[in-house]
């Protein structure tokens, strides 16, 4: 199956369960990157090197019969928020498959980039994902071959990072809350072990 038919698996209520599960999954990750720091940092690596380059062959892999491009386009989901009438219910469904694709794409790199390099700060995971999708939106305008740079794939990519940094801070919010009760009930394992042996 050719990559962009991939979109085809994109829904709305699908959207919406990847965005509620994803925190936890991230949490997970954050909570191994904690116990075995440099072994995950590797890991974090290796997973962004491989996601980015698959991003580049969904982004640039075109059939050979096409040709052309290197045009800016605005996008089509204004056409459709203002009405759109003369598109047809596969037209509008497959718009808004796209756009919510184009969000998705760039939510793991937040959490992606803060496993590679832990110290990267929020703002500075959020730049790198909006320098990435504007390089990737340049290069389309520059070569050709097809593609067009696309101002709404930018906004859309740019919002999926941004959605990622807050996957990434529930992430966080989770490892807090767990780790804060698993510390609390180690405490008290230990004051009620101390307690014990103060009474023997």
């Amino acid at each position: 199956m050719p990559l962009w038919q991939t979109i085809f698996l994109v829904t709305p209520v699908r959207t919406v369960v990847v965005l509620l599960v994803a925190p936890f999954v991230v949490a997970v990750f954050l909570a191994l990157s904690a116990r075995r720091a440099e072994a995950m940092r590797v890991a974090g690596l290796i997973g962004l090197t491989l996601y980015v380059l698959l991003v580049l062959v969904a982004t640039f892999s075109l059939n050979r019969s096409e040709g052309g491009g290197g045009g800016l386009s605005l996008g089509s989901l204004g056409y459709l928020m203002s009405g759109g009438e003369n598109l047809g219910s596969m037209e509008k469904d497959m718009i808004v498959r796209q756009s919510l694709a184009n969000v998705l794409m760039f939510v793991p790199f937040p959490a992606l980039i803060r496993l590679s390099w832990p110290r990267t700060g929020r703002w500075t995971a959020l730049g790198a994902c909006v320098l990435l999708t504007f390089l990737i939106e340049t290069c389309q305008f520059l070569v050709g071959g097809g593609r067009v740079a696309d101002v709404e794939d930018f906004l859309l990519n740019s919002l999926g990072g941004g959605v990622g940094l807050l996957v990434l801070v529930a992430a966080q919010a989770v490892c807090r809350v767990v780790g804060g009760g698993a510390g609390a009930g180690a405490r008290r394992k230990r004051e009620k072990r101390v307690t014990a042996g103060q009474r023997t």
